[in-house]
C-alpha cells in the first residue's frame, strides 16, 4: 500500500479504510458550519454524524470520487505480498522524506516531516505506520494488520486545515474490487477549521465494517463505539449498529437508497435511521435529502470537503459595492471579484468602474500571500498594484514599479469572505499621455469580498 510517489501517501489507506471508521469526520454535502453559539439538537448532531459515518463510505469507496484515483489507489490494495522485494528506499518530498522498508511479508513507511503540493492543497505527514500480511480471512484474498505510531496527516489550503494524530491498529481483509471488511481499535486527534468550524478533540473508536461490491453498487454494514472528548458539542460515548445493510447504487450520488443504521448517543434515547430512495426516517419522521442535507449541518467537517472545490461556498460572483477607495481625493467605489491561487500563494483582486466612454480599474494582487498581515507595497517586492484610466481610445497606466510604496493589509481571510484595507503610492508608466506623467495616490482603501472564486487545478 502507498507505494505511489504521485498520490499523496497513504491517501489509499486513510482514503479507503481509515474514513469508514471516522464517524463524524466526512460529508460531501453539508460542508461547512456556522459554528455559532446556537446549533443542531443533539439528535440532530447523532444523525449527521451517522450519516457521516455511512457518507465515508459510498465517498471513499465506489462513486462520486477520481476515477484515475480510484483505480491507482485500488491497484495499491492487491499488489501480493510475495512480489514485494526486501528493500530500504528513501524518497525526498517537496521537503522532508518519506522512508519505506520492506522486510518478508511486512512494510513500514516513516515520514519525516514530509510535505507534498498538489491541486492547490499542501499535505504534511510525520510519524510512521506499519503494515504485515496476515494469514487471510476465510472468505478473502488478502488480510493485513495495520500497525500507527504517532502517525500525523495534515491537509491545509489558506486558512483551512484538517490534521489528524494516530495511534493503533487495524486489520483489514480484502478480495479486491469484491469485498473489503476490517476492525479496528484507533484513538485519533483531531484538530481543523474549515470556514466558520473550528473544532479540537480527541476520538477513540472501536468497531468493524464490511462492504461487498455487486453489480449496481455495493452493500455495507458497521458496528462499533465511539468516544468524543474536548467536543464543543459532543462528549462521551455513542454506539451504531446496522440493523439492515445500507444499500449504494452506482450512479454517482453516495446516498443510501434502503438499509437502517442504529445510533445509541451519549446521553441515551436510540436514533434509528431509515434510508429509502427519497429520503430518510429518524425515528419514523421523514426527511427528504434536501432537509436531511440541512439537518446534518453541524460541527464536523473532512480534509476533502473543507479544501476542496472551485469556488468558495455561496458561487462565485461578489456582491455590489464590496470595495471603496479615494483617488487623489475622489472616492471611488463599486463591485470587485477575487481569485485564490493556492498552488502558487497569490491572492488577487480586481475592480473595474465603467461608465461610456471612460472606465477605470485597480488590481491588487498578493504574491506569498498566506492569510491575514500587513503586504507591504515596493517598487520590486512581490505585490503587484496596478491603476489604469481609460478616457475613449486613451488609456493610462500607474503602478508599483514606477515608485510604488504603501501597503495593503487583511484583516480577515475565510473560505468564505477576504477583508482589509490599503494605502497606496503608484508611479506613472512611461508611455503616458504628458498630462497624466504625475504619480496616484489611492487612500482610505477597504474591501470585504465573499465568494471569491478558488482556482484547484
Amino acid at each position: 500500500m502507498c507505494t505511489i510517489p504521485s498520490v499523496p501517501p497513504c491517501l489509499s489507506l486513510i482514503g479507503l479504510v481509515l474514513l469508514v471508521l471516522l464517524s463524524g469526520c466526512n460529508s460531501s454535502s453539508s460542508g461547512d458550519s456556522s459554528g455559532g453559539t446556537t446549533g443542531p439538537s443533539p439528535q440532530a448532531l447523532m444523525t449527521a454524524q451517522a450519516y457521516q459515518m455511512v457518507q465515508a463510505t459510498a465517498q471513499n469507496l465506489a462513486v462520486g470520487g477520481d476515477a484515475e484515483l480510484e483505480d491507482r489507489t485500488r491497484s495499491s490494495l492487491v499488489t501480493p505480498r510475495q512480489q514485494l522485494l526486501d528493500r530500504d528506499i528513501t524518497t525526498d518530498c517537496d521537503s522532508g522524506t518519506q522512508r519505506m522498508i520492506t522486510q518478508g511479508s511486512s512494510m513500514s513507511v516513516i515520514y519525516e516531516a514530509c510535505r507534498l503540493m498538489a491541486g492547490g492543497v499542501q499535505y504534511d505527514w510525520n510519524g510512521q505506520f506499519t503494515s504485515k500480511a496476515q494469514t487471510p480471512t476465510a472468505g478473502y484474498n488478502n488480510t493485513d494488520l495495520m500497525e500507527y505510531s504517532q502517525l500525523k496527516f495534515r491537509q491545509s489550503m489558506g486558512t483551512r486545515y484538517y490534521e489528524m494524530l494516530m495511534n493503533g491498529e487495524q486489520t483489514v481483509s480484502y478480495t479486491a474490487c469484491v469485498a473489503l471488511a476490517g476492525d479496528a481499535d484507533m484513538t485519533m486527534s483531531i484538530d481543523y477549521q474549515c470556514a466558520n468550524s473550528q473544532e479540537t478533540f480527541d476520538y477513540a473508536h472501536v468497531g468493524n465494517f464490511e462492504i461487498n461490491y455487486h453489480a449496481q453498487g455495493f452493500s455495507y454494514q458497521a458496528n462499533g463505539e465511539g468516544t468524543y472528548s474536548g467536543h464543543s458539542a459532543l462528549n462521551g460515548l455513542f454506539k451504531y449498529e446496522t440493523l439492515e445493510p445500507l444499500e449504494y447504487s452506482g450512479d454517482g450520488s453516495g446516498r443510501p437508497y434502503m438499509g437502517t443504521l442504529l445510533i445509541t448517543p451519549p446521553s441515551g434515547g436510540a436514533l434509528t435511521l431509515k434510508f429509502e430512495q427519497a429520503g430518510v426516517y429518524i425515528n419514523n419522521q421523514f426527511y427528504s435529502w434536501d432537509d436531511f442535507l440541512a439537518l446534518g449541518e453541524s460541527p464536523f467537517a473532512d480534509p476533502m470537503t473543507c479544501l476542496s472545490g472551485s469556488a468558495a461556498p455561496g458561487g462565485s460572483m461578489p456582491g455590489n459595492d464590496n470595495i471603496s477607495f479615494r483617488v487623489d481625493g475622489q472616492t471611488v467605489s463599486g463591485p470587485a471579484s477575487a481569485l485564490w491561487s493556492p498552488e502558487y500563494s497569490i491572492f488577487t483582486i480586481s475592480m473595474s468602474s465603467v461608465s461610456p466612454p471612460q472606465a477605470r480599474t485597480l488590481t491588487l494582487s498578493l504574491g506569498e500571500f498566506d492569510g491575514p498581515g500587513t503586504y507591504p507595497v515596493t517598487a520590486s517586492g512581490n505585490i503587484w498594484v496596478i491603476w489604469v484610466e481609460v478616457n475613449g481610445s486613451d488609456s493610462n497606466t500607474w503602478s508599483h514599479t514606477h515608485g510604488g510604496s504603501g501597503s495593503i493589509v487583511v484583516t480577515e481571510f475565510t473560505n468564505q469572505r477576504i477583508s482589509g484595507h490599503f494605502d497606496l503610492k503608484m508611479g506613472p508608466a512611461t508611455d503616458n499621455d504628458a498630462n497624466r506623467m504625475m504619480d496616484r495616490t489611492i487612500t482610505n482603501g477597504q474591501f470585504s469580498i465573499s465568494d471569491f472564486i478558488v482556482n484547484t487545478p
